[in-house]
């Protein structure tokens, strides 16, 4: 049975730059990536339909669903029981960044974290069609301390993406350099448990 991978699309850079050191661990053949598009997260029951479709359609593999639980309420009752495995975190943060560190930051004060895939979709996924119609984002950050962008290393960082956030928030953004030893050493955990 093949081996797949069903991903937000938050992690695509992540993902497939880690990819050949998984496979490397894995031992296994072939991995195929599915992607789900990052914008459904911002609505539960899109998100479910978006999932159990592909999870349908991809029905005879092994697979691992890469989210977090609390990106969706029943994120485990979506799959229909059908043998997936989730990394058993509470989102994508918690995939990438090590837990000492995450306890270290937030420490500092009422922070709200963005992988760089959520820098580069966080006004398709708050649904913000203009840079400075952006009523959602605020309500939702609200009493937020500082925004820490993770920064994998993947890509450059977008420097307008980071200032038309900052224009838009007034919360002060810093930036967290991670590596990827965290985020491979959760997926090939999780993945062996369906190898």
């Amino acid at each position: 049975m093949a081996l797949c991978i069903l991903s937000c699309g938050i992690f695509k850079e992540e993902l497939e730059k880690t990819l050949p050191e998984i496979k490397k661990e894995i031992k296994t053949g072939d991995i195929a990536i599915h992607y789900v598009p990052a914008a459904l997260h911002s609505n539960t029951n899109e998100l479910e339909k978006g999932i159990k479709s592909r999870v349908s359609a991809l029905r005879h593999t092994n697979m691992m669903l890469l989210y977090g639980n609390g990106c969706h309420p029943r994120l485990s009752e979506i799959t229909g029981n059908r043998g997936v495995v989730i990394p058993g975190l509470k989102n994508c943060v918690e995939i990438m960044l090590n837990p000492e560190r995450k306890k270290e930051l937030d420490a500092t004060g009422n922070i709200i974290y963005f992988t760089s895939g959520w820098l580069t979709r966080w006004r398709e996924i708050f649904h913000c069609e203009l840079a400075y119609n952006l009523e959602n984002p605020r309500i939702i950050m609200e009493g937020c301390d500082k925004i820490i962008v993770l920064d994998t290393g993947v890509g450059a960082l977008n420097e307008e993406e980071l200032l038309i956030l900052y224009d838009c928030t007034r919360i002060p953004i810093e930036i967290e350099k991670i590596d990827f030893d965290y985020f491979k050493d959760t997926l090939i955990k999780t993945l062996k448990t369906v190898v």
